[in-house]
């Protein structure tokens, strides 16, 4: 009977996992297109907040705010938020934004690995769209010049 009842429970306690997602874009799961997320920086004593472009088989497509924040963001709304104000002269689609003395950088579109997005610890903060000023630099960078040829899943 003992047994049984063991069986039984982990029956129900794999069933119960089986049924667990991760909403936050982590863990595997693809981004949802056009949401905002916060992300973690390298050193892990900042937070930025990215926006998902596109996602391909390998990869996903952002757009980088200049923003940091001391504390991941529990919400924002995008008119907090700014690419920078200086592009970089040898780095198209680059800004710059200065903060306390520090200069941190906003891009128009960066193509990560999946696996990289799942280290920089996603969670979603607004569900939204991408323009199609947004979409533009991922555009030219995947070689599409009219907006109804896709290579990619946007």
């Amino acid at each position: 009977m003992k047994a049984t009842t063991t069986i039984f429970g982990l029956f129900i306690l794999s069933l119960a996992l089986a049924g667990c997602k991760k909403s936050d874009g982590a863990g595997g799961e693809a981004p949802a297109v056009g949401s905002i997320y916060s992300v973690t920086t390298a050193k892990k004593d900042l937070f930025k907040v990215v926006k998902v472009l596109a996602v391909a088989d390998k990869t996903i497509h952002l757009k980088v705010y200049v923003n940091p924040f001391s504390s991941r963001p529990a919400e924002i709304t995008e008119s907090e938020l700014s690419i920078g104000m200086y592009e970089h002269a040898s780095l198209p689609g680059t800004f710059a934004g200065v903060k306390d003395g520090k200069t941190y950088l906003g891009i128009t579109h960066l193509a990560i690995h999946k696996e990289t997005w799942s280290l920089w610890e996603p969670k979603l903060l607004v569900t939204s769209a991408a323009s199609e000023e947004e979409l533009a630099p991922f555009r030219k960078w995947n070689g599409q010049t009219l907006p109804t040829r896709t290579k990619l899943t946007q």
